[in-house]
């Protein structure tokens, strides 16, 4: 299909499927070369663009969202003027009702201006198409979305006019709360000196509101604005890995979590800042009242210990200057991490939500402390504990948004040898919910799949088939025509593991071309499900495949001390549920750089 016919398609309104399907084979082409797009007239495009990012069928506009993101890392020079031409329509996309399209503008947002060299372009869009927008929904999204937006490599750019616009939404909003937490965001990421700076450049009647706003809801933003009724404020917020927006302390004790803008309320009563007397008897770690650790250090009395961790956790919800605390990070992140250890379920689960606290105050100077931190997150990975999962998969999560995955992942995928099972598939997931969180660009994605590869011969049925699912995304990541390092890793698996039958398994799993996702809780949902043995010998209608016969042939249960390094047993290739006949190695004659089921597209 020429350039000239891809414009007319997209602009033909009568034909849903065919746009969305003319997207899809632009998305295949970027894919096959190496995500650069190959369009001579890309004005032209991103012009078609605009109709297609405001169309009435979601599935096309969701592509167009989708194919932009995958462009823009290797986009080059003209990025910004072509970029330019869609993000009005991109911006309001954040007030859209399908939430995957909603997500989706987000990430693409987020990945453009890590690309951009007009930062300030994409708020002032944001500002006139968003938080000015005539539609209520798409106001309300844009400033939930801006923590998000907001990270810790934008500290240099000059936020006043973004500042400006938030305060004046306080005057007219009944729910300020959002507001509140992405102006302490800017604090954050600009320092309080600068923030401060923008504040009194308001005109006195704005820092009225702004001060308000802040006293009933939010931090302490307000630290140093001149007013002689200036009072701390008693509540925090912030924003976790998953993107959810969670607020403590409010005015009635609650603790709330705001997914997008949807409310979940946790009745949760804790300490007033008052009450730990923080200036009476000095401090330890450069901030925390030292009757708070000698509560943290009371091996006596674990009810002692939890009081002492909530109070920590409240302490570290109102740090603004995290100056104080440098000299004793590493002590600090040791009595943090000893704590994940502690018996007492609370315990261990408030220490985690504080090392996120402490981690999005840190932003970039976390990175000395990456390795043990990971480390340690990693050994609670197989925790038997749904919501210590979810705490780690969060900070986890958080440090790969600050840092980034790569380096993150470097670390994590030690975890693949652990000797517990459970540790090892829950590693894989954090690895899945990467691929699904970040754009490609993020990742080595030869050297992960190098590193995730041994675990498709796992000896236990659900790292196989974790590992099965990991690859499925990678594949999707590299896209057709790019796929020899999984070619490679994969006889590599079956010539030096005992692994005869990977290579069948991988390409059927891959041949369903269907994707894990990430549920609301941030957990990863497998794309297939796999049945017990007994339900494959007792049915006929249940998912069958080389895929699913090699995960069957793995050894059940989870969490006890294994070896991760022998397939124990094999599918038996020739029988009723797999007609693959000889070893899959013998394949390869299929084409440079492709699996035998891969389709030559153009």
């Amino acid at each position: 299909m020429d350039e000239n016919e891809v414009l007319a398609g997209l602009a033909d309104k009568a034909n849903g499927t065919r746009r969305a399907a003319i997207i899809e084979e632009l998305r295949a082409s970027v894919r096959r070369n190496g995500g650069r797009l190959l369009f001579e007239d890309r004005h032209g495009l991103f012009h078609v663009f605009q109709g297609a990012l405001c169309d009435s069928d979601p599935n096309v506009r969701l592509r167009c969202i989708e194919f932009i993101s995958d462009i823009i890392p290797e986009f080059g020079s003209d990025l910004d003027n072509c970029m330019s031409l869609v993000l009005p329509q991109l911006v309001s996309n954040l007030g859209n009702h399908n939430v995957t399209v909603k997500k989706s503008s987000i990430q693409t947002l987020h990945v453009y201006m890590k690309s951009s060299s007009n930062v300030g372009a994409v708020f002032n869009a944001i500002i006139e198409h968003g938080l000015e927008s005539e539609d209520k929904r798409t106001r309300a999204e844009s400033v939930v979305a801006l923590p998000i937006l907001i990270t810790p490599n934008l500290a240099h750019e000059d936020l006043f006019v973004l500042t400006k616009a938030l305060v004046a939404r306080l005057e007219s909003s009944s729910r300020p709360e959002p507001m509140v937490l992405s102006l302490d965001r800017i604090r954050n990421v600009v320092g309080q000196d600068r923030f401060d700076d923008y504040i009194h450049r308001l005109p006195s009647q704005q820092q009225k509101f702004c001060f308000d706003a802040v006293q009933q809801y939010g931090t302490a933003i307000d630290r140093s604005i001149e007013m002689p009724e200036l009072r701390k404020a008693k509540s925090a917020g912030h924003i976790n890995s998953n993107g959810v927006i969670e607020y403590e302390g409010d005015k009635n004790g609650e603790h709330k979590n705001l997914d997008r803008g949807h409310t979940i309320a946790v009745s949760k009563g804790y300490a007033t800042r008052e009450s730990l007397h923080l200036s009476d008897e000095g401090v330890e770690f450069g901030f925390v009242p030292r009757n708070v650790v000698t509560k943290l250090r009371d091996q006596s009395n674990w009810r002692i210990r939890a009081q002492g961790i909530e109070e920590l956790k409240m302490v570290m919800s109102h740090l603004t200057d995290t100056s104080t605390l440098l000299p004793h990070l590493a002590s600090l992140f040791g009595l943090l991490l000893d704590f994940l250890d502690d018996l007492n379920f609370k315990i261990t689960v408030t220490s985690l939500q504080i090392i996120g606290l402490l981690v999005a105050k840190l932003g970039v100077a976390v990175g000395p402390f990456l390795k043990p931190l990971v480390c340690a997150l990693a050994n609670k990975l197989g925790d038997n504990k749904i919501v210590i999962r979810q705490e780690n998969m969060k900070v986890l999560m958080q440090l790969m948004q600050i840092l980034s995955a790569k380096s993150v992942l470097n670390v994590l995928t030690s975890s693949l040898q652990h000797p517990k099972s459970k540790v090892r598939e829950e590693t894989l997931n954090v690895v899945i919910g990467a691929l699904l969180t970040f754009p490609r660009s993020d990742f080595d994605l030869p050297e992960l799949t190098n590193a995730v590869a041994p675990a498709l011969a796992d000896n236990k049925r659900k790292v196989r088939q974790a590992a099965l699912e990991a690859f499925a995304v990678i594949a999707q990541a590299m896209g057709p025509g790019h796929l020899q390092p999984v070619v490679s890793a994969v006889d590599s698996v079956e010539l030096t593991r005992s692994g005869d039958g990977v290579m069948a398994a991988v390409q059927a799993r891959l041949a369903r071309r269907q994707l894990p996702r990430l549920n609301s809780d941030g957990l990863v949902e497998y794309a297939i499900p796999v049945p017990s043995s007994g339900t494959v010998r007792g049915q006929s209608n249940v998912v069958r495949g080389a895929d699913i016969e090699w995960v069957l042939a793995g050894t059940g249960g989870s969490g006890s001390a294994d070896n991760p390094g022998s397939a124990r047993s094999t599918p038996g290739l020739n029988d009723s549920m797999n007609n693959s006949g000889p070893s899959p190695r013998r394949y390869f004659s299929a084409g440079k750089n492709r699996l035998p089921w891969e389709e030559y597209k153009d």
